[in-house]
């Protein structure tokens, strides 16, 4: 196991760059975003989720590259996730978030909405 002597300083070392690199992902995908560069930014979210699916700020800031692409679908099932992952956080931005405006009246939206009241 990694807390067995010699492996201890491996086993740190990986933890830490995983943990950067995924931050790091997230990181450019949001530059790429805001770039409009909706598909390779969507790409390099994905990036860091295969490192860390748990982390909500990527599954939302994915949500809103596929609302920009008119993606409503797509873009509801990633709030879904990021939702499901950090319901108050999430929750409240998808209310509040200027993004979200184009399907705020929308019954798939409110429903999301309300299963996580």
């Amino acid at each position: 196991g990694c807390y067995n002597g010699r492996y201890y300083f491996v086993c740190t070392y990986l933890f830490y760059f995983l943990i950067d690199k995924y931050i790091a992902w997230y990181s450019k995908a949001n530059t790429l975003r805001e770039l409009q560069r909706y598909d390779e930014a969507i790409a390099v979210y994905n990036k860091s989720l295969e490192i860390n699916s748990e982390f909500h700020w990527v599954w939302y800031r994915k949500a809103t590259c596929y609302l920009r692409k008119y993606d409503n679908s797509k873009a509801l099932e990633n709030l879904s996730k990021a939702i499901e992952l950090n319901s108050e956080k999430m929750h409240q931005n998808a209310k509040m978030d200027k993004y979200w405006e184009v399907v705020r009246d929308s019954e798939e939206f409110k429903k999301l909405i309300e299963e996580y009241i």
